[in-house]
């Protein structure tokens, strides 16, 4: 029977999320919330939350709950920005950055397995197929 690419790509994403979300759940957070400490931590300007919706694929309304949920558990601070009001600044808390500096390490040794075990032509061709399923309508 031929591979179904798309469905194992979906099901290698479930199993990549399965295994940061247990990494997440031993720092008391979750992987979506590790993530997205990651990306702030890592972005050179402060981030808004379009920024998270367009890094992570969500929409409004999800990341206005998650960021929402980040700040009662003491992850981030929102504040408005000086060039418009109605968008809001991410920064983290000192919680905050000291979860992202444990989710740099997870997400560096997955990178380092990866990169360790691929050449570059493999990886240079696994980003074309990732390429190509992201143009896929």
């Amino acid at each position: 029977m031929a591979q179904i690419y798309g469905r194992k790509l979906n099901q290698t994403a479930h199993e990549m999320n399965r295994a940061i979300d247990t990494f997440a759940h031993t720092l008391g957070t979750t992987g979506v919330q590790l993530s997205i400490l990651d990306f702030v931590a890592t972005t050179t300007s402060a981030p808004i939350q379009r920024d998270v919706e367009r890094e992570f694929n969500i929409q409004r309304p999800t990341a206005t709950v998650l960021l929402q949920r980040m700040v009662r558990d003491g992850l981030i601070v929102r504040t408005p920005s000086a060039d418009d009001a109605r968008q809001k600044l991410i920064e983290l808390t000192p919680r905050g950055r000291e979860l992202a500096a444990h989710a740099a390490k997870f997400i560096g040794k997955q990178q380092a397995a990866v990169t360790n075990h691929f050449s570059t032509a493999e990886l240079a061709t696994f980003e074309n197929v990732l390429e190509y399923f992201k143009g896929l309508q």
